[in-house]
């Protein structure tokens, strides 16, 4: 119920009964002005307005609710009045009507009991055709149960006043159990929909206008379950309708007028039409030629002879069923797809192709827009034929005569602009009637040749020729069709006519395709010179695939035509390896043909580490010795690739080419991976590990995670690997330099994936490793301060390791030892300007330089020294900081002493250092006083 329950205080109070019917009288006021537009919220508030109404009222309020319940239904019918053609009823519009219906439930009775009742029945009764309108379903059954509660309460008051009011008490009664039927069966309550139908016949009398929508109702539950597959349906649709059926018997024998008894008589034929179409889907065929007898007497329409053709059919009766088809087909009424769906049906179902063919050509002239029917019939006929079953032969030949008919093949391809040829997409392309005959004549001609029926596949090619677009597109077509034709014609081995056929081809588009079907024809007429030509034009034609030249070597194995077969594996840049078998070709030797030719072209280098690689996932693929062979000859090809993969990588180094030669040399330690572990074999992939992790790390791009993840996956490889070989070998025989080559490979692999941390480690572990030089740590620290990721921290640390080993060899190296002293006063200014780790840094520097001779230490860098310890100095001064500046001060004069050619400057210098001390002592006493 959609008006809220009444409250159940106290509500006597006059002003309290005035006050809420002027709040209903006010939304409602509110709705009549803004129509036609309804307001949720003013539905609402129309709701909340009611929740006040009183449990019991006088006479008086109650024919206020109804007048305004009647000025809220006359709202409604206004808007359904003046509604546009597009409008559509809304949700909110019904609820206000079923607001109305509520509030005269909720009013009560008002004046003569039975006809207040029947108003509210009424009511209810319309609003819930209006919910049905929304597909509301649920609230029309409430609606219209609610309507029938009402009306048989009315019926059990005093009797009706006059025989018009029964008359529409009946008339709502019928009304009421035909929608409560309609929208039973459509919440999918089939049982309860027809007891209701059932109740309605009750109320029928001689009324016609009831007979004929009771039947209708029949008819349409009789179609709906029609239209499902279950037995169950079909069998209840022949119930609804056999119903449909007697009631309007039951009304044409009464006495009616004559308008009304032509109308059930059409209605009545309507129905038996569809009695017959049920009976016909539930294969009952003598009830349908008995519904199909009735109909010949009383109508001539052209559903008849359909419906019996269908029947005789059905029956076996195919004489009597060809007859009823040509009735068809010759009626002026039978539309177009009815014809259509005959001739199918007797071509598919029942295999009349014949009479199929004859009922065409007399349906065909009589339609305006003919274009559609040849294309459905050829497709019917053409459709599952199987080129191997004799018995399809009848169909083939019925869709030639059809599709070389001059008159349909007119029909179908004139164009639509009177004649004019225009450029236009649509005739370029063909229509679409043209395009689809011509697509059924060619696939049909395609089973056929992949059954070897040359000959029909022939006739079916040159057919759908006749439905190719002159322009545009059409003439690639008419190539491929071309083609084709070709192919029939080497198949019945009638060289000449193929080779007229592809020449004409080549003409109208050179490609790829052409230049093999020449090839084919060379090799089947022996013409070996020939044959090689052809080969080599294929690498000139625009859409050559290498697939091309791995078919044509097959083609000149076959025909043992072996130079041929060498001219098109020479020229091969790619091939399907999976489509060679190991008795046919050594795939290994074909790899290694392609590789050898590719490294010697420069242009090809990339080529060579394509198959190199393509080479590697196939061994991988199918095993060690089905690709590279068994025992020594298999280590020997093995070692092979693996050489050329390293020598390519090698290259590739020279080059710069970074990213090939990682690639070239991980391709070179999968190919060493799977040979034998002797040493030898493990030293080599040890080595190509390492190459392919320095070239991963050499690459330059800004997203180099996924090499960088592969270098750190190598090195990991790499150190498993030089286990295995501590284990076999001598330690006197391993290479003593890998420890330090490869903490040089994780250094750098750490500084470029930002794990500064794990530098330091590497840093502290190398410090303690044997061998490891003081160039190695230079090089760790310049990296640590180039790379984009780099660590100041870490460069340091680098540069003082580097520092500690030059300062402890017998003759350390000062010029590089310089260089580090001004890396590290650059990198301890970085982390504070002139601090104590700057000064301490160039006492260092004094203290190395105390006791060497004066062209051990570069000059220019002793000078340096000074002239910076000095101007740090001038800026404490500047800034007051008078103990700091006497610091550095006194450290420029130490370091001068090292500088001879600075030693004019000394004078000055003292002298300063005497300003700084009598200011600084200056200052002291003026703090003490």
């Amino acid at each position: 119920m959609l008006i809220a329950e009444v409250s159940s205080g106290d509500s006597s109070g006059d002003g309290s009964r005035k006050g809420f019917q002027k709040r209903i009288d006010s939304v409602v006021s509110k709705i009549e002005q803004t129509t036609p537009t309804i307001s949720s919220k003013d539905i609402e508030e129309l709701q909340g307005s009611l929740a006040g109404l009183p449990s019991e009222l006088t006479d008086e309020e109650k024919m206020a609710i109804w007048r305004l319940s009647y000025r809220i239904w006359n709202t409604c019918v206004d808007m359904v009045n003046n509604m546009q053609a597009k409008q559509v009823i809304t949700e909110d519009h019904v609820r206000l009507r079923h607001i109305a219906s509520e509030m005269l439930l909720a009013a009560g009775c008002v004046g003569a009991v039975r006809s207040s009742l029947l108003k509210m029945a009424m009511f209810f009764y319309k609003t819930g055709v209006f919910w049905n309108k929304v597909s509301d379903n649920a609230m029309a059954s409430v609606c219209f149960e609610r309507a029938t509660e009402l009306l048989a309460k009315s019926r059990g008051e005093n009797a009706p006043a006059s025989i018009s009011e029964a008359n529409e008490e009946q008339q709502l009664m019928f009304d009421l159990y035909l929608a409560r039927s309609r929208t039973s069966w459509e919440l999918s309550h089939k049982a309860l929909a027809c007891s209701l139908l059932g109740r309605s016949r009750g109320l029928l009398s001689s009324n016609t206008q009831r007979h004929q929508e009771l039947a209708d109702l029949y008819l349409h539950y009789g179609k709906a379950s029609l239209a499902k597959e279950d037995p169950e349906s079909k069998a209840d649709s022949i119930k609804y309708m056999e119903q449909a059926f007697e009631i309007c018997c039951e009304s044409l024998n009464g006495e009616i007028e004559e308008g009304e008894k032509k109308a059930l008589g059409s209605q009545r034929l309507r129905i038996l039409r569809y009695l017959a179409a049920g009976h016909l889907q539930n294969g009952n065929f003598e009830s349908v030629m008995k519904c199909v007898s009735i109909l010949k007497n009383a109508s001539d329409h052209p559903s008849t002879p359909f419906l019996a053709f269908k029947a005789l059919a059905g029956l076996g009766r195919f004489l009597e069923a060809e007859k009823e088809l040509y009735a068809l087909v010759v009626h002026d009424k039978a539309a177009k797809d009815v014809c259509a769906s005959a001739i199918e049906v007797t071509i598919q179902d029942y295999g009349q192709v014949q009479a199929a063919k004859n009922a065409f050509y007399i349906a065909w002239p009589r339609f305006a827009c003919p274009k559609e029917l040849p294309v459905r019939i050829i497709e019917k006929l053409l459709n599952n034929v199987s080129p191997l079953d004799d018995t399809s032969k009848t169909k083939v030949d019925v869709a030639l005569q059809i599709a070389h008919d001059e008159k349909v093949i007119s029909t179908i391809t004139r164009d639509s602009m009177g004649g004019l040829s225009l450029h236009v997409p649509e005739l370029q392309h063909g229509g679409k009637e043209q395009q689809s005959i011509h697509a059924l004549l060619w696939n049909s001609g395609s089973d056929h040749f992949q059954a070897k029926k040359y000959d029909t596949a022939i006739k079916l090619f040159e057919a759908s020729m006749l439905y190719l677009p002159k322009e545009g597109d059409g003439s690639l077509q008419r190539s491929k069709s071309l083609r084709v034709l070709c192919l029939c014609h080497i198949g019945l081995q009638q060289y000449d006519r193929a080779a007229e056929y592809v020449t004409a081809a080549e003409k109208l588009e050179k490609n790829i395709a052409c230049a093999f079907l020449k090839f084919k024809i060379c090799l089947q007429t022996s013409d070996e010179a020939g044959a090689i030509n052809q080969v080599q034009m294929m690498a000139t034609c625009p859409d050559f695939e290498p697939d091309f030249l791995t078919l044509a070597s097959h083609e000149a194995i076959a025909c043992k035509f072996t130079r041929v077969a060498i001219s098109a594996l020479s020229s091969m840049l790619g091939m399907c390896t999976s489509s060679m078998t190991p008795s046919d070709m050594n795939e290994a030797v074909i790899y290694r043909n392609l590789i050898t030719v590719a490294t010697e072209d420069l242009n090809c280098k990339h080529d060579a580490a394509q198959y190199l690689k393509k080479a590697q996932a196939r061994s991988a693929e199918i095993g060690f010795e089905r690709f590279f062979g068994s025992g020594t000859t298999g280590e020997k090809e093995a070692n092979w690739f693996a050489g050329m993969s390293w020598n390519e990588g090698l290259a590739a180094a020279k080059s710069s080419s970074w990213k090939l030669c990682a690639e070239l040399f991980a391709c070179s330690s999968e190919f060493y991976s799977i040979l034998p572990q002797s040493p030898e074999n493990l030293r080599c992939l040890e080595t190509s590990l390492v190459m392919a992790v320095a070239a991963a790390l050499a690459i330059e791009t800004q997203e180099n995670s996924e090499h960088l993840k592969q270098a750190s996956n190598y090195l990991e490889k790499c150190q498993k690997i030089h286990t295995l070989l501590l284990k076999d070998l001598d330690p006197a025989k391993t290479d003593e330099n890998f420890y330090v080559h490869w903490n040089l490979l994780a250094f750098d692999l750490k500084g470029k994936t930002g794990d500064h941390k794990g530098q330091l480690e590497i840093l502290h572990h190398c410090s303690s490793l044997p061998g490891f030089k003081p160039d190695y740590f230079f090089k760790m620290a310049l990296h640590a301060s180039s790379e984009r990721t780099g660590s100041p921290e870490v460069a340091a640390a680098a540069f003082r390791s580097c520092l500690n080993l030059l300062l402890g060899s017998a003759s350390p190296d000062y010029t590089r030892i310089a260089l580090i002293l001004r890396k590290l006063i650059g990198l301890a200014d970085l982390r504070k300007k002139d601090g104590q780790e700057v000064l301490k840094l160039y006492n260092e520097a004094n203290n190395i330089l105390l006791g060497l001779s004066m062209d051990s230490y570069p000059k220019e860098e002793v000078q340096w020294l000074v002239s910076t310890a000095w101007n740090r100095a001038a800026l404490h001064l500047k800034l007051l900081h008078l103990s700091d500046a006497q610091k550095w001060m006194e450290l420029a004069l130490d370091l001068l002493k090292h500088a001879p050619a600075m030693e004019v400057h000394r004078p000055a210098m003292v002298e300063s250092l005497s300003d700084v001390l009598k200011q600084k002592s200056s200052h002291s006493q003026r703090l003490e006083e």
